[in-house]
């Protein structure tokens, strides 16, 4: 079996022990500070093996253009995921997350050209469907108010409506307007 295979069925595993650990021991921890504590830890562990290893820091501006760049984008997606894995209806969260890899994919197709094999398109379009049907039968008999889909789409449209200002990833994320702090009494309960 080619390293390849083992290590994505390996990160594959590791997510879930991250989903399962989240959602069983963290759901009375802020997301932010969980989200901070793991970046930290993973941090301590990984530096030492970079200088071991020799690898040394590019001094090259764009390398720090694009770690700056990803660090943000990584750090609202980390606060958003904890967030739903913590107090989100996991039927709901995990098949969303299930379908970030083919957004990845479309994204290689669309950005770069790279085409997938026709087996692949089968696949992804076998898990959009799975997805679509996932998210309607898990919400088809609740009301919209409760429908997160719903709540985040109203957010949405507050969040960026004409008359405010714009907003910054930052706001959002702290912002006590965030979904997690719309919730309809009694669905969830809202972070401390």
């Amino acid at each position: 079996m080619p390293l390849w295979i083992v290590f994505s069925l390996s990160a594959m595993l590791c997510e879930v022990a991250k989903v399962l650990i989240i959602r069983k021991l963290c759901t009375g921890i802020h997301s932010r500070l969980v989200v901070l504590a793991s970046r930290i830890i993973s941090a301590i562990i990984l530096l030492p093996m970079l200088f071991i290893c020799g690898v040394g820091f590019p001094l090259d501006g764009m390398f720090w253009l694009v770690i700056l760049t990803t660090a943000l984008i990584t750090f609202a997606g980390s606060i958003w995921v904890t967030e739903a894995i913590q107090f989100g209806n996991l039927t709901i969260v995990m098949p969303m997350q299930a379908a970030v890899p083919v957004f990845s994919l479309l994204t290689l197709w669309l950005g770069w050209h790279e085409t997938p094999k026709n087996e692949s398109v089968l696949y992804m379009l076998l898990s959009m469907a799975a997805v679509g049907w996932t998210l309607y039968a898990a919400n088809r008999d609740k009301s919209s108010a409760a429908n997160p889909f719903i709540r985040f789409c109203r957010w949405l449209q507050q969040s960026f409506s004409a008359s405010q200002r714009s907003w910054t990833v930052w706001q959002l994320t702290v912002s006590p307007r965030a979904p997690w702090h719309i919730r309809p009494a009694g669905i969830y309960s809202a972070p401390s």
